[in-house]
């Protein structure tokens, strides 16, 4: 029935293999075979009745323009899923958390050793380039710690400067490339009930010292999301 209907959204498919494996049973896994075959694939996928995924693609843009082509006040609940990487080495690899503030960190300007956001150099936005944190989450589950977030549209751990120079006016535990335009999106778009869940996949380190472990990651935010599901 309208209004209650769940969608997942995740950036790409790889970010749900295992909760697609198994969540979805034989024969709809044949249904869509053509999509889930396709690594790269992007747009709306009904995985079952009342049950909606859309995989946005990667980064702030395709997040919003996905999302906003979908219906959205008519989901009694939208879950965003998908990796992020942790500063703080109390998260552990594979620990799934709940983002209770977000941010778009580096729209602006670089000026003196300091970016300053689109509101403090007088430009007009939309995206929360005021450079504040925003609601991520408006729904919790008891078992996950919650944290603050920030989005970047590049992994800062290769970046070519300190990571302390972004300290400085982050406050951020982890980092995406999408979670705040999730939040903001259907904050914009008045969804009364969203969930930001998200799995630590890596350090905010360069590459080599990142400790990646997709594969426990995919694993550990299936159960999660299994789990929401049996909430709703």
């Amino acid at each position: 029935m309208l209004g209650e209907s769940l969608l997942i959204v995740s950036a790409t498919l790889g970010e749900l293999t295992q909760f697609l494996e198994q969540y979805l049973s034989v024969r709809e896994k044949e249904r869509l075979k053509d999509q889930l075959s396709n690594p790269k694939f992007m747009g709306f996928l009904n995985l079952r009745p009342r049950v909606d995924c859309c995989i946005t693609g990667v980064g702030v843009a395709s997040v919003c323009m996905q999302m906003a082509q979908l219906p959205l006040k008519d989901y009694s609940f939208v879950l965003g899923v998908g990796f992020v990487g942790s500063y703080a080495e109390e998260l552990a690899i594979g620990q799934v958390v709940q983002i209770t503030e977000d941010k778009l960190a580096d729209y602006g300007l670089w000026k003196a050793g300091k970016l300053r956001s689109l509101t403090e150099i007088d430009l007009p936005t939309v995206l929360g380039g005021d450079g504040s944190f925003v609601q991520a989450s408006t729904f919790f589950l008891a078992n996950y710690p919650c944290v603050r977030a920030l989005t970047f549209s590049y992994p800062t751990g290769d970046a070519p400067y300190k990571r302390e120079r972004l300290d400085k006016y982050t406050g951020g535990m982890v980092e995406s490339m999408e979670s705040a335009a999730f939040s903001l999106v259907c904050s914009n778009l008045q969804v009364k009930e969203y969930l930001s869940l998200r799995v630590v996949s890596n350090y905010v380190r360069r590459r080599e010292q990142a400790q990646w472990n997709v594969p426990l990651a995919q694993a550990h935010l299936a159960e999660a999301i299994l789990e929401v599901l049996c909430t709703r």
